[in-house]
Formats: structure tokens, C-alpha cells, sequence
């Protein structure tokens, strides 16, 4: 496939399964379009290169606010409360109460009170605090600092994601917009092996298995116990498993880790530069992907 028939291409953004964004893409001298392999998976003729589930691929090309809506966006979140002058942060977690969601999901929801308490914690670093979800979510008290944007339509979330500071979330769709336009980010609950683009790292959730011992992080991998399916079904067996989601302190450890990596952003985030790569105007099967799940320490 020629990259010169993506001069101009309309574009859906999906990720891990949750539409995020849509617009009009570019050719850069980077690269064209990204191919999930949710889409193409099963096909024996496909010849793209695509991103698997468990690794990515380097140079990523950040996404980008559609040009002629990017200043009217931006000034929907400063319409909302947030101060042009500060900085902010992003969150979000996954809770059950998502009306469209099949099945419960459960095993990758976070506890609400954690981020409750972790929007104290990046007020208290200077900053502002983002929550982005859906109508359902659990309600928040209203406090200086704190702008809830979980009902807010789609693209002033993207919006949210875009310019802020950092994002602190749980294995939810919404990650993938720090994904996206290459905004620092941790995840976590993470209970998958997933790969990622771009700076971002990872806490996994903790697991208490029989003997008492608690695994998190690589501990956890090592254990073949970083896959919700398998984890579950050890749960269902039964046997003395257990699950804990992340604190309030511990999320509040996420946020100065993340705070101190992200010094060279006082105010809202400008757009990440496009990758300097020269485009090879070609496209490779098979893909080699990289392992990318740094985890945080919170020692």
C-alpha cells in the first residue's frame, strides 16, 4: 500500500475498543495511520503493520486536536472552571455503573474514594484536577481546583487530555487518550500485560495469594497472574486469593512521581512535536514490538 493515498484521510480513533476522538489526519513525514489489531485480527491477507495488545512500536505519531475546533475546545474547559494561568492533571477510573458496558467488568474497576482523596493530593501540589468518565460515575464534592468533566461530550474531554499536565488512570478506555497525544501517564489496577506508546508507566493492582504473600508489579507477572482472566478464575476456585485496588496514599505517591517528571510544564500542554523519523512509505509484516511496562515504585 502506497502511503501517498493517506495524503488526506478520515480518521476514528478506538481504543482498546472505546471511540475517542474523530477528525482529519495528515501525512507527516513520519507516518500515515496506526492499524489496531482489533481490526484486523483473523484476516490471513492482512499485510499492514499493526499494534498488538502486548507490545508497541517505537515513534509514535501524536494526535492532535482538530485545528479548526482545537481553541473553541480549549476554551470549553476554561468555561467549565479551569484557570488558563495552572497547570492540571487528568484522571479517571472504571466503575460498573457504565449503562453500555457487557457484562460487570469488575476486575478492573478502581475504588472511587482513592481518586476522591488523590484530587486533594494534586491541589495540594499547585495544580488543578480533571475527573473524565461518563454520566454514571460516583459523585464528587465540589472544591476549589476540582473540575468534573465525567459528563462532558467526548471531545472536550479529549480536550482535557490533551492539555493537561499529566494523567493518573485506571484499565479504562479513557488512558488511551494520554496514549494519544503523548501526555505523561501512569496506570493503575493495571491487571493486564499490555503494551504502550510514549511515557507512560505502570502500578499493577496487589494480589494476596495463599501463604499470604502479595504480589504487585513484576512480582506479579513473574506469578502469571498479571491477566484478569486467568486471576479470576483462580478467585472462582477459590483457595485464599484476594485483590486490593490502590489508596489514596499510594495514588498520592503516583502524582509527586508524575509532578516531578513533568517540571517543564507550568501551564496547559502545548501539543507534542511530531516524530522526527523519515516515513519509509512502506508497511511491514510481521510487526516487532517492543515490551513496554515500566512499573512505579513506590518505595
Amino acid at each position: 500500500m502506497n502511503a501517498a493515498r493517506f495524503q488526506r484521510a478520515r480518521f476514528l480513533l478506538a481504543g482498546l475498543g472505546v471511540l475517542l476522538i474523530s477528525g482529519t489526519i495528515r501525512a507527516y513525514d513520519s507516518y500515515d495511520i496506526g492499524v489496531p489489531l482489533s481490526v484486523m485480527k483473523g484476516d490471513p491477507d492482512v499485510t499492514f503493520t499493526i499494534t498488538p495488545y502486548q507490545g508497541a512500536l517505537p515513534d509514535p505519531v501524536p494526535l492532535r486536536l482538530p485545528a479548526q475546533r482545537a481553541e473553541e475546545l480549549l476554551a470549553s474547559l476554561a468555561a467549565a472552571g479551569l484557570d488558563r494561568g495552572k497547570w492540571f492533571a487528568t484522571i479517571h477510573y472504571r466503575e460498573s455503573s457504565y449503562g453500555f458496558r457487557k457484562g460487570n467488568g469488575g476486575d478492573r474497576d478502581s475504588d472511587p474514594a482513592a481518586f476522591d482523596g488523590l484530587i486533594d493530593h494534586i491541589i495540594a501540589l499547585g495544580g488543578q484536577a480533571v475527573r473524565l468518565g461518563h454520566a454514571a460515575m460516583t459523585p464528587f464534592r465540589p472544591r476549589q481546583g476540582f473540575v468534573d468533566l465525567a459528563a462532558a461530550p467526548t471531545l472536550v474531554q479529549a480536550a482535557a487530555a490533551s492539555a493537561s499536565r499529566f494523567m493518573i488512570a485506571g484499565p479504562s478506555g479513557a488512558i488511551t487518550l494520554a496514549w494519544a497525544f503523548q501526555v505523561p501517564n501512569t496506570q493503575v489496577d493495571a491487571g493486564n500485560t499490555m503494551g504502550v506508546w510514549g511515557p507512560s508507566n505502570f502500578l499493577t493492582h496487589e494480589v494476596t495469594v495463599p501463604g499470604g504473600e502479595r504480589l504487585r508489579n513484576q512480582t506479579l507477572r513473574d506469578a502469571g497472574l498479571l491477566d484478569n482472566d486467568t486471576l479470576a478464575a483462580r478467585i472462582t476456585a477459590g483457595g485464599g486469593y484476594a485483590v486490593r485496588k490502590a489508596n489514596a496514599d499510594e495514588l498520592a505517591i503516583v502524582a509527586k512521581k508524575l509532578y516531578a517528571r513533568t517540571a517543564d510544564c507550568q501551564a496547559w500542554r502545548t501539543p507534542a512535536v511530531l516524530p522526527p523519523t523519515r516515513k519509509p512509505n512502506t508497511l511491514t509484516w510481521p510487526v516487532r514490538p517492543m515490551d513496554t511496562m515500566p512499573w512505579v515504585d513506590l518505595s
